[in-house]
Formats: C-alpha cells, sequence, structure tokens
C-alpha cells in the first residue's frame, strides 16, 4: 500500500456467543491483505461511550505498515446500538463477550494478533477467555475509575458527574444520554448504572462481572506480556490507578509508561487525544510494545 492509497474499511456484523451481536470493521490494505495469516493483526477495544471511529487514525496508520486490524462499537453503542435502546440488557458482563468474539474473530485469520484496548477496553481484555492466547495486551488509559485515584482538584466535579448526573439521567432516561449531554456516546441502562454504582472499597469488584474471587483469579492467570500507557495528564489514568490494575495482574510481566504531552509537541493529552491523530508521534510505542 502506497502512503496515498486509502486503506479499506469493511463493516461487518459479528455474533457474540450468548447471541448477542455486535459491528466491528476490518481495516486492511486490500481484502487479501486482511486474510493473510502471517502479518501480524490487531484489535483495538474502544473506551467507554467513544465509537470506533476515534481508531480510525491509529487503524489506518497500521494498515500503512502492513497490518490487519479491527475495531469495533461495543453492544448498545454507536453502530451496535439497536433501534430503541430504552429497555436494551447490556452490561460490562456482555462487554466481556463482545471483545471475546472480536478477538476470536481475528485469532481465526491471523497467527498473531495482539490487543490495544482504551480505558475499559483495557480494563475488561484480560477478563476475555481469548486473551491467553493473544501476543501482547498494550493497555491504554486502563483504569477501574475510582475516586480515590483521581487528581484533588478533579475529585469532587468527578464524582458528581459520574456518579450523581449520569445515575439520575440513566434512571429519567432509561439509558444515559451521552449525546445530548455531550459527554460521548448514549450507554445502555445496564452499563451505565454500573459505572454510577461502582464500591468504595474495592472497585476491581464493582463491574458485575461475576464474583470478585472470579475476576481476581482471571487477572492472575498466566497471560501474555502487558503494557500500559497513560498520558501524564489523564485524570482517570493516574499512576495509583495504573498501579490498582497491574498489581492484579500476576501471572504475566507487566511495564507501566506515563507519556508526557511534550513527546507528541502537545500542550495537553488527557484521557482520549492518544489515539487522536495529533498524536501520531506516540503510536510506534504502541506498536512496538504489541509486537515485542
Amino acid at each position: 500500500m502506497t502512503a496515498a492509497a486509502a486503506p479499506l474499511a469493511t463493516p461487518f456484523v459479528l455474533r457474540c456467543s450468548d447471541g448477542g451481536q455486535v459491528v466491528a470493521t476490518a481495516h486492511s490494505a486490500t481484502p487479501e491483505d486482511s486474510a493473510a495469516t502471517e502479518r501480524p493483526a490487531f484489535v483495538i477495544a474502544c473506551a467507554t461511550g467513544v465509537p470506533q471511529s476515534l481508531y480510525r487514525g491509529i487503524a489506518s496508520w497500521l494498515v500503512s505498515l502492513g497490518h490487519a486490524v479491527y475495531t469495533f462499537d461495543w453492544r448498545g453503542t454507536a453502530a451496535s446500538r439497536p433501534p430503541r435502546l430504552r429497555g436494551f440488557e447490556a452490561e460490562f458482563r456482555h462487554w466481556v463477550l463482545d471483545l471475546d468474539a472480536v478477538l476470536g474473530h481475528a485469532l481465526e485469520r491471523h497467527a498473531q494478533v495482539s490487543l490495544i484496548g482504551h480505558s475499559i477496553g483495557g480494563f475488561l481484555a484480560p477478563l476475555t477467555k481469548q486473551a491467553p492466547r493473544l501476543h501482547r495486551l498494550v493497555l491504554v488509559g486502563a483504569q477501574t475509575a475510582y475516586w480515590r485515584d483521581w487528581p484533588l482538584a478533579q475529585r469532587l466535579p468527578m464524582l458528581l458527574l459520574w456518579h450523581g448526573l449520569m445515575p439520575l439521567a440513566t434512571l429519567l432516561v432509561g439509558y444515559f444520554p451521552g449525546r445530548a449531554l455531550r459527554l460521548g456516546e448514549d450507554l445502555p441502562r445496564g452499563v451505565a448504572l454500573q459505572w454510577a454504582g461502582r464500591p468504595w472499597k474495592d472497585p476491581f469488584t464493582g463491574w458485575h462481572l461475576g464474583s470478585a474471587a472470579e475476576a481476581s483469579a482471571l487477572y492472575a492467570r498466566q497471560l501474555p506480556p502487558v503494557t500500559m500507557f497513560a498520558a501524564s495528564d489523564d485524570p482517570f489514568a493516574t499512576p495509583a490507578a495504573m498501579q490498582r490494575v497491574a498489581m492484579r495482574l500476576t501471572g504475566t510481566s507487566v511495564r507501566c509508561e506515563h507519556l508526557a504531552p511534550g513527546l507528541a509537541g502537545l500542550q495537553r493529552l488527557g484521557h482520549f487525544d492518544l489515539f487522536r491523530r495529533r498524536a501520531a508521534a506516540l503510536w510506534p510505542r504502541f506498536r512496538d510494545a504489541a509486537l515485542a
């Protein structure tokens, strides 16, 4: 593929093990490239309330380097949203199945698959059945969103937003109206209330993914090497927040790195800008970690 050529972005519907379905996209240079099993492939998992379109830039860049890339929208969001979101059942346990289905699809077609998971996409990855089969896990901004890990100056506003406004709006509307509030994509009721209702003592168990022991065991099993990245000015993925996740990954090696905005010639990065084109200078770090 030449630098000027536009990569192919082919949407498709993928059915999950529980019968649910998500809309995914296969990014490749040519149809033949998407089926080239000898080339390392990537699955990119979205953050909560973020559409897969945010990751189009990094997907296109990876394609230009010869990789096949798969993106998707969590069930109940963006392209995977049903015609009527009110009453639609989706919780974080369903999102684990969504990611598992996309990983399985990629692993059926490529000998080597690595994950780049953003925020919740990184947090949920170690809980999937397919995680041990991956080559590497790159977790970007992955954290439990526990309020004590947030910067002190932003703690009260974020508490009011995520534990006050979010559940109130969700209960009133029947789903979280993120678009109307300019807070990302709309979210299914179950996901929004789970996000808002995380426990105060042990945030790791607050995602209703099963028992605490089950979630801990999945995190502690033997997994591929993990690299965790976050922007140094990310209010969610602070050093304490990243360590809260890393300490659970006892069955693998974990490396954590905070990236200063200045590395990309920027003044700020926050939680989302690492995947915007203006931060493309940092993307080789993700690729190198995924292929190590």
